[in-house]
């Protein structure tokens, strides 16, 4: 036993690291978790359930309630995070499953290769299954009892609602039953607000993107949002009234976005649409969530970004003949990485030369230099308003056909 159950814990982080990716791939709830929260701080739990288990094993006893306190408080934290009960407890089962498979394909087993031979199975690996389900069973029922207490509250039961809410909304699906049911009352028109979060510095505690995560939740318990919440950010709804006009729109969602920058502890970027019935709430998602890429692809600084902020990058971005003659009008810049950085630098200081020249830490004549090899190369002169015009909008679909659209913050299609 005691060799078999070696083997295994030589084997922990790769167990954990598979059973993560597992639930990812197959619990739809956990895919709505931070990056960091899932490739760091659910493989540090499940490796040290595993570990638990079988310590216990060796030791041939149960659980303590000194050790059953971390995987109680761990399903706690899941429970604030949002996952369902069902998520919560499947990780469990996942975890055994893949120590048994683990511990029956790496000794020399009889029969086809990789599966175990079930008439002479090493009788240290059949009672260590059995011990291992037997503690299962100790430790399911007390993790529901966890996640039941929390659940009593009210804050988790009206957020758990609003999540609800917004995944119909955002899919297309009549929301009017759930709402009653929440005790929600819906608005007729919503902005949808996709915002990209910034990860927490890496070199800070691992729970950081946790806590993050929770102070998102509860600054947004205040507003009129409803709100989903996916590895790299969000999507927002807020309601709007049909005499809201565009300046009271942008003043909502700013109050909104400044909210979320304070809990973020970061300036947030956002692209920003307008649903004006329930029905086009799915388009709306669909637009934020272009000029959001949009916005990053250009590299512009984090802020929210409307239509009318971008209407003439996004016609550029559209697909077409004329799109990719205006990023071919760059390729022969393309190889000199200084010129593109001359252009880039010029069009950011609204074609002020000096200043484009100070950013880039060059003398003015260098920078003129710099723009009449442009011309050269291209045809076209960036000092003059035509070729401005010409070269700005080759910038932006030289950018995008380097940076293609993604499907980014968008829910998959059934």
């Amino acid at each position: 036993m005691i060799g078999v159950v070696q083997a295994l814990t030589s084997h922990g982080q790769d167990v954990a690291a598979a059973v993560t990716a597992r639930c990812v791939q197959n619990i739809p709830a956990y895919q709505r978790l931070p990056g960091p929260v899932l490739e760091r701080d659910l493989v540090a739990n499940v490796r040290a359930v595993i570990d638990l288990f079988l310590t216990a094993v060796v030791e041939d006893r149960g659980l303590t309630e000194a050790e059953l306190a971390g995987p109680i408080s761990w399903a706690a934290e899941r429970v604030r995070d949002g996952l369902p009960l069902d998520a919560v407890l499947r990780i469990y089962p996942l975890a055994a499953e893949e120590l048994w498979r683990i511990a029956t394909t790496s000794g020399e087993q009889p029969g086809e290769p990789g599966e175990p031979d079930a008439l002479d199975l090493d009788p240290d690996l059949v009672s260590l299954v059995g011990r291992i389900f037997g503690l299962l069973a100790d430790l399911l029922p007390r993790i529901a009892q966890a996640y039941h207490a929390e659940q009593q509250h009210e804050e988790w039961a009206q957020r758990e609602g609003r999540y609800s809410l917004a995944a119909a909304l955002l899919a297309g699906r009549p929301a009017q039953r759930a709402a009653e049911r929440a005790g929600h009352q819906l608005a007729e028109r919503y902005l949808v607000l996709t915002v990209d979060i910034p990860e927490p510095n890496q070199s800070t505690d691992t729970r950081a993107a946790t806590s993050r995560f929770r102070r998102l939740q509860a600054a947004l318990d205040t507003e009129p949002v409803l709100a989903t919440f996916d590895r790299d950010g969000g999507v927002f709804l807020l309601p709007v009234t049909p005499d809201q006009h565009e300046p009271q729109q942008r003043a909502a969602a700013e109050r909104v976005l400044r909210r979320i920058d304070s809990a973020a502890v970061a300036r947030c970027r956002a692209g920003i649409a307008l649903a004006t019935s329930h029905a086009t709430i799915p388009h709306a998602h669909r637009l934020a969530t272009e000029l959001l890429h949009l916005a990053g692809t250009l590299r512009r600084p984090p802020a929210a970004y409307w239509l009318t902020d971008l209407a003439i990058e996004y016609q550029v971005a559209q697909p077409g003949p004329a799109r990719d003659c205006l990023a071919e009008l760059l390729r022969p810049v393309n190889r000199h990485p200084h010129l593109l950085d001359a252009l880039r630098a010029l069009i950011d200081s609204n074609h002020q030369r000096a200043e484009a020249a100070a950013s880039l830490h060059i003398h003015r004549n260098t920078l003129n230099y710099r723009l009449h090899r442009i011309r050269t190369l291209t045809g076209h002169d960036p000092t003059t308003p035509h070729g401005a015009r010409v070269l700005t909008a080759a910038m932006i679909a030289n950018a995008l056909t380097e940076h293609p659209p993604t499907d980014h913050h968008l829910p998959e299609q059934p």
